[in-house]
């Protein structure tokens, strides 16, 4: 079977897209990428091209661009060509040059894929890209899905030459006389993609001329068993993972991940759709049976230890550490309400996020506020005054609790609620009560 029939079916196989959604194809203007336009032309499947030029090799960039849109105008499709600025971004950013260059280049094709609503993005890896990137990340260090290859289809990116090595490609484009740019900088060994690719896959080769092809037969193998893992870990989650009502959150009991004998890289598994990295879950391990109030964040998410418990919960979104009412009409201010009544009709009622205090005894204004290491309070029924650092130790809160805690203060700095705990025995309600002040939490 031909190079181009074997394409096509391929095509026809594993990609399953109506004939009338056009592909945005991602072509430098080497010769994989080069090949595969070719290869969609030749086929009339419906595409357009994209190209980034990152004017990093000065008049070879200036020629691969230029290239490429020859080439589309040729085809007649539609060219998109981007000139990102890699300095200004690695400057602010302080990542890799081709960390960023891929971010850029990814942001700009979903950006294209919106506007001109593209089925997919298509990039030309190809067989040996594929093993090449199993041997940089076994370098690296992953798990089972570092070691199973490029993926065909990863979202709305696709890869529809994996099927092909570079031999193959190489001897199409001479057949067909496809014009491509060679990067040089493919050929230097100062990257370890191109260490692997130059200095040691052919060495391997050397031992096994079957290399390439047994490669690929064990990263299939490793997709097979990443399918089987997968679903253990689905399992392990809705066992292990439990809702927490009272954060509202999550909660991981430490004794049941020692009892399976659950390991780093599976605790990983578990809690990665949370953000947390694997380093993160190696120090969780290591954490159990630990001190309480160990702190693990992600972009989005806290975890502590708490008492044999993992709890996992949002971050908070309250942006505001305080804030005034100046009089005890109704209201309300993020997650608190308040208004006054009389005492004759209302009916009272005991809740600890709810606080019924008499009006008279109140000066406004009041402040709600986080609560600070020194603040106090004389807790109803209590002669004395107690710390409020006190009062959140007996109360076992846990750290996410104390640092979501708030006080209810007069004009003088004097505590009258802690909501969830305790108001002010000065404050309270007695028989000689005419109006009621009621102020309810609504975030507990």
């Amino acid at each position: 079977m031909s190079f181009p029939d074997r394409f096509i079916q391929n095509w026809k196989v594993r990609f399953d897209i109506p004939d009338q959604k056009k592909i945005l194809l991602a072509v430098s203007g080497g010769i994989d990428s080069m090949a595969m336009a070719y290869l969609f032309y030749m086929h009339q499947i419906p595409f357009d091209i994209a190209h980034v030029n990152y004017k990093l090799r000065g008049k070879d960039s200036e020629k691969d661009a230029a290239l490429v849109k020859k080439m589309a105008k040729q085809w007649n499709v539609k060219f998109h060509c981007y000139t990102p600025s890699i300095k200004q971004t690695k400057e602010r950013t302080k990542g890799s040059t081709q960390e960023i260059a891929r971010q850029l280049r990814y942001e700009w094709f979903d950006e294209l894929c919106r506007k001109y609503d593209y089925a997919f993005v298509a990039t030309a890896h190809q067989a040996d890209d594929t093993i090449e990137t199993f041997f940089i990340n076994l370098i690296r260090g992953t798990g089972i899905e570092g070691l199973t290859g490029i993926p065909e289809i990863n979202g709305n990116r696709i890869r529809p030459m994996l099927f092909a090595h570079r031999n193959d490609i190489e001897a199409f484009v001479s057949e067909y006389e496809i014009p491509y740019r060679i990067d040089h900088t493919n050929l230097e060994t100062n990257y370890t993609r191109n260490i692997i690719r130059h200095d040691i896959l052919p060495r391997f080769a050397e031992i096994n001329t079957n290399f390439s092809s047994r490669m690929l037969k064990n990263m299939d193998n490793l997709r097979t068993a990443k399918t089987l893992y997968l679903m253990s870990v689905q399992r392990l989650k809705s066992e292990l993972i439990h809702v927490d009502p009272e954060l509202p959150g999550y909660k991981i009991a430490m004794l049941e991940l020692v009892g399976r004998d659950i390991h780093a890289s599976v605790l990983y598994e578990l809690i990665k759709d949370f953000g947390f990295n694997q380093t993160q879950a190696a120090d969780m391990i290591e954490a159990i049976g630990g001190k309480n109030g160990l702190v693990f964040s992600s972009p989005l998410f806290d975890c502590i230890t708490d008492r044999g418990f993992f709890l996992i919960r949002e971050k908070q979104t309250l942006t505001m550490d305080s804030f005034i009412i100046t009089s005890a009409s109704k209201g309300n201010w993020m997650a608190f309400t308040w208004k006054a009544t009389t005492i004759g009709k209302y009916k009272h009622i005991h809740h600890p996020s709810v606080a019924e205090l008499d009006l008279e005894k109140l000066t406004f204004p009041l402040m709600f506020r986080k609560w600070e290491m020194g603040d106090y309070i004389r807790p109803l029924g209590m002669k004395g005054r107690k710390k409020i650092s006190d009062l959140t130790t007996d109360h076992k809160l846990n750290k996410f609790e104390k640092d979501n805690l708030f006080v209810l203060c007069q004009a003088d700095g004097t505590i009258i609620w802690v909501p969830g705990i305790c108001i002010s025995h000065q404050q309270r309600i007695t028989e000689t009560t005419q109006k009621i002040w009621l102020v309810q939490w609504i975030a507990m």
